[in-house]
């Protein structure tokens, strides 16, 4: 035990020794030391659940778009030819998107719910001493799944559009709304030091309910303080957004 206070004592000894610059610049690299382990222990095993969810949105979101594309196509033939084969087949990608939208209700089901990613980002906010919130913004909802662009009324012989009375093209999009789902972003900017800045993402992975990242941009303003831009959000088959 005295050889280990006599390490110590020496060890100490020479820090104190040693200019401001050099203190700091050691003192700088074990908060970095620490946020690594912290992050391997801590955050990286929340981080892969986060990555997995994601990813599982972001297949649905595909599988849906690709059937989407199917679905407006057959219907667009089903306009000029009314066959029993397109209707059946019609019906087939009816089914498929309502069990795709399903399990896109159920993946939702980890993550935040639109009204509640203020209480969230607040919450974690206030644990974090260090941060100051220079803005905190809500962007206009958006459709998750892309469609494809909506062809015009088919022609008459004479060139002009068809009556709007027999509109069999306007279906499919009201169709298509059936099956939306919509991205709900939120985009918030704090000031603070590094290791502030780092815990406050290292909470919000650690949330039981999950928020996606959009982006994260860091802006050095004066050593040690840096604004961080932050653009997540969540998923909803609600359009309807939330007033900060």
């Amino acid at each position: 035990m005295d050889a280990i206070r006599a390490l110590w004592q020496k060890w100490c000894a020479r820090f104190i020794a040693m200019s401001r610059r050099e203190r700091a610049m050691i003192g700088i690299a074990v908060l970095v030391g620490i946020a690594m382990v912290g992050s391997t222990v801590f955050v990286e095993p929340a981080r892969a659940k986060t990555k997995i969810v994601r990813n599982s949105v972001e297949k649905k979101r595909n599988d849906m778009k690709n059937l989407n594309a199917q679905f407006t196509a057959l219907q667009g033939q089903l306009a000029q030819d009314p066959d029993t084969a397109i209707k059946a087949e019609l019906e087939g990608l009816r089914a498929k998107l309502r069990q795709i939208s399903a399990d896109l209700t159920k993946a939702n089901d980890a993550l935040v719910p639109p009204a509640e990613m203020n209480i969230m980002l607040e919450r974690i906010l206030a644990r974090q001493s260090g941060l100051q919130l220079v803005s905190l913004r809500t962007l206009p909802p958006t459709s998750f799944v892309e469609r494809p662009a909506e062809s015009g009324a088919p022609a008459t012989s004479t060139g002009a559009p068809a009556a709007a009375a027999d509109k069999p093209a306007d279906k499919p999009a009201e169709k298509a709304k059936e099956f939306d789902i919509y991205r709900h972003g939120v985009e918030v900017k704090l000031v603070g030091s590094y290791p502030d800045l780092y815990g406050y993402l290292a909470q919000l992975e650690l949330e039981q309910k999950k928020l996606l990242w959009g982006e994260v941009r860091l802006k050095v303003i004066a050593h040690p303080k840096a604004e961080m831009t932050l653009v997540v959000y969540t998923l909803s088959v609600d359009k309807a957004w939330l007033s900060l």
